[in-house]
């Protein structure tokens, strides 16, 4: 639990991090337009990215709780079953 709250936190000041690097490049006055569009295109896709990552851990640490969940409930010695697709048909 602590070394998730740890990665929360150092998530969190990494992303304000390229947040403020995005409005220090947008509020300069010294760069030109062009200037301020191509910082900001390597500013963008590294957030995305970021982001992306993140989204990618957040799977696999929902994951990692159900199966400890399942294990909690039905003994550590029990495979846990594979998850059932969702249908929109109706049962019968």
């Amino acid at each position: 639990m602590r070394r998730l709250l740890t990665f929360i936190l150092i998530a969190a000041l990494m992303l304000r991090r390229i947040d403020d690097a995005k409005e220090a490049v947008n509020s300069a006055k010294n760069l030109s337009a062009q200037e301020k569009r191509e910082h900001l295109a390597t500013v963008e896709p590294a957030r995305e990215n970021f982001l992306r990552n993140a989204d990618g851990l957040d799977r696999l640490l929902f994951e990692r709780k159900q199966e400890n969940r399942w294990h909690r409930i039905h003994g550590p010695g029990a495979a846990p079953r594979p998850w059932q697709p969702l249908t929109t048909e109706a049962r019968p």
